[in-house]
């Protein structure tokens, strides 16, 4: 019987450690991209996500709503659940995601979630379907009235194609770690979409940098207690080998 024990807690003991071993829990710091011009902007964000860094893929569980603002007023927000980016796949999905749309692009007569000009009267008369046919990436634009279509509809990442409108722009293209010591208890991960040091660094104004996206998390850190029962491990084969001698 006291083997027996002794073997369940060994077991539970290996897979608490190889979890950790393979997946880091993170915390999104910032959510931010260069424009066109290089100017880094910081999203707002709302985070009610937990996230899990492997090495490779970034996963998400809960929401994420970042909106892009100029000033102080909102351009677009980027509503998100359960995205997943693979850095080695090239690939980012969600389980659902809108844009919504803020007032500044309306003042000049545009739509920047569709990707729309509003035509003389600057009223948008087009409508959207998003998430279509169960994919995030799938989003759908009928445009109506004087509205006119400059391009593809946001979406979060990977084009999907079929019978999806072309993908406009991508609201996390990040497929590059820029840096990643998340084995460090407390250290940081960060992904872009560019492999240009200085857009994936730093937050200052750079022309090459246009219409990079940017992503910082911090490694949550470990309890002490975690570390005293990984370091306990070592008592557990001390105990089995007396155990074994005593038998």
């Amino acid at each position: 019987m006291k083997n027996l024990k002794l073997k369940s807690l060994l077991a539970a003991a290996v897979l608490l450690s190889s979890a950790s071993a393979f997946a880091v829990q993170v915390t999104l710091i910032t959510d931010g991209l260069y424009s066109a011009s290089g100017t880094f902007y910081n999203k707002i964000k709302v985070d009610t996500a937990t996230w899990n860094w492997d090495g490779a893929v970034l996963t998400q569980t809960g929401s994420l709503s970042s909106t892009q603002s100029v000033g102080p007023t909102p351009l677009l927000t980027d509503n998100t659940t359960g995205m997943v980016i693979d850095t080695t796949a090239n690939t980012t999905t969600a389980t659902s995601y809108t844009c919504t749309e803020g007032t500044f692009l309306g003042g000049v007569g545009a739509h920047g979630c569709w990707n729309l000009s509003l035509g003389g009267d600057f009223v948008l008369n087009s409508t959207a379907a998003y998430n279509v046919g169960g994919d995030a990436n799938c989003v759908n634009v009928t445009v109506l009235g004087d509205d006119v279509a400059g391009g593809g509809p946001r979406t979060p990442g990977t084009a999907s194609g079929g019978s999806c409108d072309p993908q406009g722009a991508m609201a996390y293209a990040n497929w590059n770690i820029a840096l990643d010591n998340t084995g460090v208890n407390g250290g940081f991960l960060i992904i872009s979409s560019t492999t240009i040091a200085g857009c994936a660094g730093g937050t200052t104004k750079n022309a090459a940098c246009g219409d990079t996206t940017y992503m910082k998390l911090q490694a949550i850190p470990v309890p002490a207690a975690v570390w005293l029962f990984g370091s306990g491990l070592g008592l557990l084969g001390l105990a089995r080998r007396r155990m074994s001698a005593s038998a």
